[in-house]
């Protein structure tokens, strides 16, 4: 975030020394100007994080990719610099290229316009992408699921976005126990850390079916098998339980269930275990979530 700022002040104050060469005559001054501006708009930057951040208390923490909670950087902090950099680099390819009698400044700003410009489409996304987010946290569910399916048809959001729309849309579906749904948005996502978890969806999407159980067995693998698998092990583990209790029987699910679970292990896995044992001991809230949720009521094991 403060790369974006102190790039901004940098690429204005170069246009505004060009622009004064130009017309006044002088010599050497967008260096300077250019080192000024670099200056001022980092310590810019700094200064609204730290206001940005001492109001960001009342907004809900989300988690990242690595599984750690916070609250991420309003868009704008990143937005705003890069909004404004671009019409110093377009400036600049103009006032380049006559001050020094060649296209080489043209070609260079404008690649660098052209690179800010997916950088500001990337800001504005993973933006838009957050705050769908936290409405999700905050428990305006309606609202969230609107703002998800607007991310995954707007042009101009950035594939990133577009693609984590999509699984959490899965993921939600997953939850309500909507299979089709489920398997419709989750088929979208193919590749990296999103595909190993579009990929677990599928399979239980499958199983929540009554699909062969070859079928989710094969949309297992697909996670299991990509070098993202560690990301996902402890879902995909609930899954194999699942897919075993169907397959092979109870008691086969119950050691596996019993081998495989740990402190990592997920919420189903934990409901998959507690019906394997005869539901004979207490359950924490989020085995009982789960229970209670469309995604228990549409596996029947879960029932007895």
């Amino acid at each position: 975030m403060l790369a974006s700022w102190a790039l901004a002040g940098a690429f204005t104050g170069t246009a505004v020394g060009v622009t004064v060469q130009l017309t006044h005559g002088l010599s050497d001054l967008s260096p300077r100007l250019a080192l000024a501006g670099m200056a001022a708009c980092a310590v810019m930057g700094a200064f609204t994080l730290a206001t940005e951040r001492a109001f960001s208390g009342s907004r809900p923490e989300l988690v990242d990719g690595r599984g750690v909670r916070s609250r991420p950087v309003h868009g704008a902090l990143v937005a705003v610099p890069l909004l404004v950099a671009i019409p110093a680099l377009l400036w600049l390819v103009v006032a380049g290229s006559v001050a020094v009698r060649s296209m080489m400044p043209a070609v260079i700003f404008g690649i660098l316009a052209v690179g800010v410009a997916f950088a500001a489409r990337r800001a504005w996304s993973h933006h838009r992408l957050a705050r769908a987010l936290e409405l999700l946290e905050q428990g305006e569910r309606d609202e969230a699921v609107a703002a998800l399916g607007s991310l995954t048809r707007t042009a101009f959001v950035s594939s990133g976005a577009r693609i984590a729309a999509r699984l959490n849309l899965a993921q939600l579906a997953l939850t309500d126990g909507d299979a089709e749904t489920a398997l419709r948005w989750s088929e979208q996502v193919r590749g990296g850390t999103a595909g190993a978890w579009a990929a677990v969806v599928r399979a239980l999407a499958h199983l929540m079916r009554g699909d062969p159980p070859d079928v989710a067995e094969k949309a297992l693998g697909e996670a299991l098998g990509s070098r993202h698998a560690g990301a996902v092990q402890a879902e995909a583990d609930a899954v194999r339980v699942l897919l075993v209790w169907r397959r092979d029987g109870k008691e086969e699910a119950r050691l596996l269930a019993d081998s495989l679970y740990g402190p990592a292990a997920s919420a189903l896995h934990g409901a998959l275990l507690h019906a394997l044992r005869g539901g004979r001991e207490n359950v924490g809230p989020e085995v009982t979530a789960v229970r209670g949720s469309g995604l228990g009521r549409a596996i029947p094991e879960l029932w007895g």
